[in-house]
């Protein structure tokens, strides 16, 4: 097997690295040999072309990097999803994702928790009870958004102690009016029950990004704990004002300096927690810049 060429970033004039463009004359390698003069860049069908590059993404103006490899079983795209009926670990990573590509310059979420007096309604009519609240909240604060997860959990207390019951997690930026949002929540929920209006919406600003992230750690991203849901479990409200970083730097590299950037992340881990094994291809870092960079720096110790 022929040696890999290194694949290096373009550099600025001020000397650092610009991840918006790479230098080398690498053409984009196809996916099937067949492919190459056709102008095609995926094929119709999966093919046994070796593929010897791969792409990092950074959310520079957010908070994670990512690992592509363009390899075989990629090229031919994925399938339908099925049915929902958990929380899967595919579905809490894109929710993690999601939530790790807000911008660092914005405002800093609230953290609202949503439940339903004792007479609750069955899953499906409590996210529509959930899409009548963002409506209200639409009309109200435009410039709201919010990304919510549906927890199902047995009642502790109440005439249904013990039956399985939804609630609802949600971060929420913008900005809303709590005493307001209450009134919405009770309003959406037919005034059935006054106590409801005082104690089935609770809600706190978060003062830093370090415990926007434990809230999601310990409710939003929460795995389930054995009990059925029907469809979905997660969503963003008003995705045209959600403060994600729609604009990610990506850049071809070989494969060497993928696994590079596997092992660092997999030694940061191991330092920090740990932990041996490091599955994940995604980095949630305040500095996904340094990280990229750190991926892409020649080094004699760190080559594979």
């Amino acid at each position: 097997m022929s040696s890999i060429t290194p694949f290096r970033p373009g550099i600025t004039s001020a000397g650092k690295p610009d991840f918006g463009q790479a230098i080398g004359g690498i053409e984009p390698l196809r996916c099937d040999s067949a492919a190459a003069g056709s102008g095609k860049s995926l094929p119709a069908q999966r093919s046994r072309t070796l593929v010897y590059r791969a792409y990092l993404t950074g959310h520079t103006s957010a908070r994670s990097v990512k690992v592509s490899f363009f390899e075989r079983d990629r090229c031919a795209g994925g399938g339908v999803r099925g049915e929902v009926t958990r929380f899967s670990r595919a579905s809490r990573k894109r929710m993690l994702d999601r939530i790790h590509q807000v911008r660092r310059d914005a405002a800093l979420p609230q953290f609202v928790t949503l439940t339903f007096p004792d007479f609750f309604p069955t899953q499906d009519d409590a996210k529509r009870l959930l899409d009548n609240l963002f409506k209200r909240w639409k009309r109200r604060w435009p410039k709201v958004s919010a990304i919510w997860r549906m927890e199902v959990k047995d009642r502790k207390s109440g005439s249904n102690k013990g039956q399985v019951a939804p609630h609802f997690h949600l971060l929420v930026w913008g900005g809303i009016d709590m005493a307001q949002a209450s009134r919405d929540w009770f309003e959406v929920n037919g005034k059935s029950d006054y106590a409801h209006l005082k104690h089935g919406t609770d809600g706190q600003a978060l003062e830093s990004w370090k415990g926007a992230v434990f809230y999601c750690a310990k409710y939003c991203a929460k795995k389930d704990e054995g009990a059925q849901t029907d469809g979905r479990i997660w969503g963003i409200h008003n995705r045209a004002a959600f403060p994600a970083d729609r604009e990610p730097r990506t850049i071809l590299c070989t494969v060497r300096e993928a696994c590079r950037f596997r092992r660092l992340v997999r030694h940061y881990v191991r330092a920090c927690t740990g932990r041996r094994k490091c599955g994940p291809l995604t980095l949630y870092t305040s500095n996904p810049e340094r990280w990229m960079a750190a991926a892409l720096e020649p080094s004699e110790t760190n080559t594979p």
